[in-house]
């Protein structure tokens, strides 16, 4: 009988693991059936914004205005010229349909980021890794599949872009990154990771890549140049005080310390303050990243991807696709303590963290925790190398 409860136990403590990240995903799901299939929550709210941009711009509207096709909205088409040329084929499609295929599109866009985030990273638990990158964080990738947002098939391309860049194909993965710049432009921030892998070799690729796009942004603007002001109305827009007093200011590092101003309740007009202390954070790491970068291509994506997330002004719950493997792969891969014990435990506390934090900032905790301990290793290396 003892002998049975030990193995019991035993048993328990090897698989923790999978108990825990079991439980999650039922709850996860239980909640997802309970609010949006018998529940009244909709789904696919941002798809409906493109679908309704592309039907304006047909029929000679402003697409730029208020996206209320289907309902009064404060939400605007917020994408270039050139991205509403793709979504001109939505007009060919009812609503229902387009959501049908839509949604077949995201989940093909989670499998290709699965598929190439197991290609860079080499992951030897390939179903354990797939299964935590859709529902780790609270499921923060599966809430972002079920707001349509278009975010997922962007980071499916820059995903793509990524295993270019490692294999130093930098022109297919420079032209990845100008077509997802064409719909969201902040996420050419991803082109750091060709700095911290390749140093200067990569700066004829950077200037290419950049030129490019501003040349085809500015053809856009000679075609029609009064929707490519209206295009440049709605990007200002975004960064004012109404647009994060209406729609928040996101988890990243904006997100965080607006919330931090907030509790201390000092009279803020605007969010001046967590700007600019964000602009400091970026020069910093940004110079810290691709001046001290890892030898391991792998580890050095994998540092790459958290930077650039806390890069990201605008960052979201759907901003998390690539940064829940980066964080997995460097739980496996860096040693936080000399000791294995240690760092064995600390690992296992980690993995479990990003299975039961359902915070919306937990991701960003996490990833300056181990940007913090990297950073540690690194000045503590200089110094003992200095004695």
């Amino acid at each position: 009988m003892i002998v049975s409860k030990y193995r019991t136990l035993e048993y328990i403590k090897a698989n923790l693991i999978y108990i825990i990240l079991f439980f999650s995903v039922i709850n996860i799901l239980s909640t997802f059936l309970e609010k949006q299939v018998f529940g009244d929550l909709g789904i696919l709210g941002d798809a409906t914004l493109y679908y309704c941009a592309a039907t304006k711009f047909k029929l000679g509207v402003n697409p730029y205005d208020f996206a209320n096709c289907f309902g009064e909205t404060t939400m605007h088409y917020q994408y270039s010229l050139i991205a509403l040329i793709f979504f001109y084929i939505l007009n060919f499609l009812n609503l229902e349909n387009y959501k049908i295929i839509w949604l077949i599109f995201e989940l093909i866009s989670l499998v290709t980021i699965c598929i190439y985030s197991i290609k860079i990273f080499k992951f030897k638990k390939k179903f354990f890794s797939s299964i935590l990158i859709l529902f780790a964080f609270g499921g923060a990738c599966w809430s972002g599949i079920l707001s349509g947002n278009i975010s997922i098939i962007l980071y499916a391309i820059i995903s793509i872009g990524i295993f270019k860049l490692y294999q130093e194909k930098f022109i297919q993965f420079g032209l990845l990154m100008i077509l997802v710049s064409f719909f969201k432009p902040y996420l050419l921030i991803f082109l750091i990771l060709g700095f911290g892998l390749y140093k200067f070799k990569f700066l004829k690729p950077f200037i290419l890549t950049i030129l490019i796009t501003l040349i085809i942004q500015f053809l856009s603007y000679l075609i029609e140049p009064e929707l490519f002001k209206n295009y440049l109305n709605v990007i200002f827009y975004s960064t004012s005080n109404e647009y994060y007093k209406d729609l928040g200011s996101g988890i990243g590092i904006i997100g965080m310390f607006d919330g931090l101003i907030n509790l201390t309740k000092i009279e803020m007009t605007n969010l001046n303050i967590s700007k600019i202390l964000w602009l400091l954070i970026s020069i910093f790491i940004s110079f810290f990243y691709i001046f001290n970068s890892q030898k391991d291509k792998e580890t050095n994506i994998a540092i790459g991807i958290l930077v650039t997330t806390l890069l990201n002004p605008y960052l979201m719950n759907y901003d998390l696709y690539l940064i829940i493997p980066s964080l997995l792969f460097l739980t496996y891969k860096v040693n936080f303590f000399d000791k294995l014990d240690y760092n064995n435990k600390f690992a296992i506390s980690l993995l479990i963290l990003m299975i039961v934090l359902y915070d919306k900032f937990s991701a960003l905790f996490l990833t300056n925790l181990i940007l913090f301990f990297i950073l540690k290793d690194f000045y503590f290396k200089k110094s003992f190398k200095n004695i």
